[in-house]
């Protein structure tokens, strides 16, 4: 599908969902306002992607050869996708047992605003590199590997200025647009951001992974990694109060860098230095 198609089915499907949220909430002010935009913008997806694919309409088949590939590559995207769900919950299910509800509330605020940058760079993974590097799956390692560095310090150098900036200043973005009640968020902010870094690092190359066929380390990854912050939250919070748990969570995704780096070096595509 071109690019250009794909681009107008992201926003159509967005209009549809915003809108249908927002007049929902106009004439019924309840929570039942989102749920409705979230089906309305499933059930578009559904209809207008069906419609999008040209040539042969979709139909039930049996394809074994399609079952065996499914199963033997799908497996482990399947295992990998769960565990992501875990990793990305375990903070907010560790915390609810440790934090009061305020503190909690906070805390989800200097989440939301430090995640932002990384749910860009997931989509960024996932929509670009993946189908980028899935087209150049078959070049001789080396070749491969000059060329995702290439592309990789495009994206990284500017990221780079960015996160710092964000670092340095997130805290005066907190102070400035919340109540002193809020005030809290402003240190967990900057200490949040700095995960992003690493994070980078590992999700734009486990896409480069998963588009050579090894998805198996993604998933090794994210069990590390939901394990790493399920008992650092507990151990930090013990010798540090907020800010340990806080700076666990920061952390907690660094043993998913250290898998996706070690599927590097055994594909011969590390870029580690």
């Amino acid at each position: 599908m071109a690019v250009k198609q794909v681009v107008i089915f992201e926003f159509g499907l967005q209009i549809v969902s915003t809108t249908v949220m927002i007049v929902w909430a106009w004439f019924d002010r309840s929570i039942l306002a989102i749920v409705a935009g979230g089906f309305a913008g499933s059930v578009t997806e559904l209809i207008w992607s069906h419609l999008l694919m040209r040539g042969k309409s979709n139909r039930f088949a049996w394809d074994r050869e399609a079952v065996k590939e499914i199963f033997s590559y799908g497996k482990w995207i399947f295992l990998s996708t769960l565990l992501f769900f875990l990793c990305s919950q375990a903070d907010r299910l560790v915390l609810g047992k440790i934090f009061s509800l305020t503190m909690l509330g906070i805390y989800g605020i200097a989440f939301t605003l430090g995640d932002m940058p990384r749910q860009v760079i997931i989509a960024l993974g996932g929509r670009v590199i993946f189908p980028s590097i899935s087209m150049l799956a078959d070049l001789p390692r080396e070749e491969l590997r000059a060329k995702i560095i290439n592309n990789r310090n495009l994206i990284l150098i500017p990221l780079a200025i960015g996160l710092a900036i964000f670092v340095s200043c997130g805290d005066q973005l907190i102070l400035t647009l919340y109540r002193k009640d809020y005030a809290a968020a402003s240190w967990m902010l900057p200490i949040l951001a700095l995960g992003i870094w690493h994070t980078t690092l590992h999700n734009l190359m486990s896409s480069c992974l998963l588009a050579i066929g090894k998805s198996q380390y993604g998933a090794m990854g994210n069990f590390v990694t939901f394990l790493s912050i399920s008992i650092g939250i507990p151990v930090g919070y013990h010798f540090m109060g907020n800010l340990g748990a806080v700076l666990a969570v920061a952390v907690g995704d660094i043993p998913t860098y250290l898998v996706i780096s070690y599927g590097l070096w055994r594909e011969k595509l590390t870029c580690f230095w």
